[in-house]
C-alpha cells in the first residue's frame, strides 16, 4: 500500500503551505497556511476543499500565518483532532491567530476568544528530538529549523508493515518536511542540523539558488546605514515581521548601539503585536541559543537598550510621529 503525498498550497507560490500525507485509512496534515499577497487574490475561497475525515493530526512547523492562517477554516470544517507543535510555537500560535482573526474575520471579541479557546485545547506541545506516537501508522519528531523561535522541520515515520510495533523503525518509511529553514548563526536561534535520514524530503525553495550575505556582512551594512542616518538627521523605516525579524533586528541593534555607543539613536517599535511577541520571546528564553542565554545571564537583555521606544497604542503612535519630526 503506497504512502500518498498531496499538496493543498504553496505549489505555485510561497504562501499557503499545507501538505497531507496518507497511508491506509489515516492521514496527517503538515501546516494549514493562509495565502498572502498575489496568491491571496487568486485563492479568494479559503474553505477546506480536501478530505479531512482520515486526519489523525495537524502538525505546525512554525507560527507564521502562511503556515497557520487557515486553521480557523479547518476547525469550521469539522476537524476536532490534535494540533502538534514545538513548545515555543504552542505559545506563539494563539496570539498570531487572534490578531489575524481580528483583522481578517471579525471584530467580535467573544467569537474570537471562543475560536482561540478551542485552538488552545487542541494544541499538543512537543519537545524537540523526541518521537511522538500520533496513530497506528504515524510517529513524528520535531527538529530545530532556525527560522523563527519554535520553528521546526518535521520527521514522520510511517509504519508500512502491518502488525509490527514502532519500537523498531526498520519497518517504516521516513518522510521529512522542512517547513521554513533559517540561515546559520541567526540571532537567538539554535543552528539547524540536517536530518539523519529520509526516504522522502519535502523541501522549501523560497529563495531558489539565491546567495545571501552572512550575518557579519549584514550587521556591517546595518551599522553603515545607521551612521549615515545619524549624520544627516535622517529616519530609517524598517518593515519587519512581528515574529522573528523584529526580534532579530532588536538583537543586532542592541549590539550595535552598545558597542558603538550610539546613545542618541532612537529605535521605535511601532507595533503592539511585535511588542507582545517580543515579550513572549523573553518568556521563552530557555529556548534561545547558547550565546543569547549567556549574554542574558551577564545582564545584557538583547531586547532592552538605550533609545528603545515601544508603541502599544494609537495615542503613543502619534506621539512617536511628533518625536521623529
Amino acid at each position: 500500500m503506497p504512502v500518498i503525498l498531496e499538496f493543498h498550497g504553496a505549489t505555485e507560490g510561497v504562501t499557503g503551505s499545507c501538505s497531507q500525507i496518507s497511508f491506509a485509512d489515516e492521514s496527517l496534515l503538515v501546516d494549514c497556511g493562509l495565502f498572502q499577497g498575489k496568491e491571496a487574490r487568486e485563492y479568494i475561497d479559503l474553505k477546506i476543499n480536501f478530505n479531512i475525515s482520515t486526519l489523525k493530526g495537524l502538525i505546525l512547523t512554525h507560527a507564521h500565518l502562511d503556515h497557520i492562517g487557515r486553521i480557523p477554516y479547518l476547525l469550521a470544517s469539522g476537524y476536532t483532532g490534535p494540533i502538534y507543535t514545538s513548545v515555543p510555537t504552542s505559545y506563539l500560535v494563539p496570539g498570531q491567530l487572534q490578531d489575524a482573526l481580528k483583522i481578517g474575520f471579525t471584530k467580535n471579541r467573544k467569537l474570537i476568544n471562543s475560536v482561540i479557546s478551542v485552538l488552545q485545547k487542541r494544541i499538543v506541545p512537543c519537545k524537540y528530538r523526541q518521537w511522538i506516537s500520533v496513530s497506528d501508522s504515524f510517529k513524528i519528531k520535531f527538529h530545530p529549523a532556525g527560522h523563527i523561535l519554535g520553528s521546526a522541520f518535521v520527521e514522520i515515520a510511517v509504519k508500512v508493515i502491518p502488525g509490527k510495533k514502532h519500537k523498531s523503525l526498520n519497518n517504516t518509511k521516513r518522510i521529512v518536511f522542512s517547513g521554513d529553514l533559517g540561515a546559520p548563526y541567526t540571532p537567538i536561534l539554535s543552528m539547524p542540523q540536517s536530518p539523519f535520514q529520509a526516504d522522502v524530503l519535502v523541501l522549501e525553495s523560497t529563495y531558489g539558488n539565491r546567495k545571501h550575505s552572512g550575518r557579519k556582512e549584514r550587521r556591517h551594512h546595518l551599522l553603515k546605514v545607521l551612521k549615515k542616518s545619524l549624520s544627516d538627521n535622517g529616519i530609517i523605516i524598517i518593515p519587519a515581521f512581528a515574529i522573528g525579524r523584529t526580534q532579530e533586528l532588536l538583537y543586532e541593534l542592541n549590539e550595535i548601539v552598545e558597542r558603538e555607543k550610539l546613545s542618541r539613536l532612537p529605535v521605535i517599535i511601532d507595533s503592539p503585536l511585535a511588542n507582545r511577541f517580543t515579550a513572549l520571546y523573553s518568556d521563552l528564553k530557555d529556548f534561545w541559543d547558547k550565546e543569547s542565554r549567556r549574554r542574558l545571564r551577564g545582564g545584557d537583555d538583547p531586547f532592552v537598550f538605550p533609545g528603545l521606544v515601544s508603541i502599544n497604542n494609537h495615542k503613543d503612535h502619534y506621539k512617536s510621529i511628533t518625536m521623529v519630526e
